[in-house]
């Protein structure tokens, strides 16, 4: 939102298009990122859950694959 409200103020300040393109390339940039780590993120638990139901659906809590740690977890 604040990326949005600089954009827009870019207006007021009757800053150069070249400018304000600038500025709109590199919060797309972001928003791109952060879908992606979304969407990762998505597949992650999608998983989990999905491991969830075939492995351990009614069992104990301390055998349920969401709850284990990461194999690579420091």
């Amino acid at each position: 939102m604040d990326e949005t409200r600089e954009l827009l103020a870019s207006v007021q300040k009757r800053l150069p298009c070249s400018e304000t393109k600038t500025f709109a390339e590199t919060h797309l940039g972001l928003i791109r990122r952060k879908i992606a780590e979304l969407r990762a993120l998505e597949a992650t638990v999608a998983s989990l859950v999905s491991g969830c139901e075939t492995t351990c659906c009614n069992g104990a809590a301390p055998d349920c694959v969401i709850l284990r740690p990461e194999p690579n977890a420091a």
